[in-house]
């Protein structure tokens, strides 16, 4: 008998996970490089940070998808890396992000703003202080919020 109840509570365990997992799918993100951050304000409309590569190529890019990711538009990319993003609504967010672009350290941060759901950025800071990083954004309305990093 309890040779009965293992192997039916196994079964159970291994039906359970497949089934949880089954609803998994990949996205059709269109990058080499690292997704540094993914949102969605909805089941269609969302965006997504590309962190670019490391010091001298650092290729980023900001993608925007109407299509609940299945398709993305490229909305800015470049030498800015896009590391994080926090949208207060359908059409308003901010997105931080930098560069490394040569050996002096010319590398530049950055805070991004969008008023139209991310089909165009704003520059609304960009500090020339290579040591100093934008890693986290957080907008509780359309204009006041907090960014976090290093040596701010």
């Amino acid at each position: 008998m309890h040779y009965i109840k293992t192997l039916l509570f196994l079964l159970y365990i291994f039906y359970f996970q497949f089934s949880i997992f089954s609803q998994w799918s990949p996205a059709n993100v269109i990058s080499e490089h690292p997704v540094a951050d993914i949102k969605f304000a909805n089941n269609d409309l969302g965006w997504a940070c590309i962190q670019g590569g490391f010091m001298f190529s650092s290729y980023g890019a900001f993608l925007r998808s109407t299509n609940g990711g299945n398709n993305w538009s490229v909305i800015a990319s470049g030498l800015v890396y896009y590391s994080e993003m926090s949208f207060f609504d359908q059409t308003t967010g901010w997105i931080t992000g930098g560069s490394a672009t040569d050996i002096s350290g010319s590398g530049r941060q950055y805070i991004f703003k969008t008023t139209n759901s991310g089909q165009n950025l704003i520059e609304i800071k960009k500090d020339s202080n290579y040591l100093r990083t934008y890693s986290s954004v957080s907008f509780v309305n359309q204009n006041s919020g907090w960014v976090c990093g290093n040596k701010i």
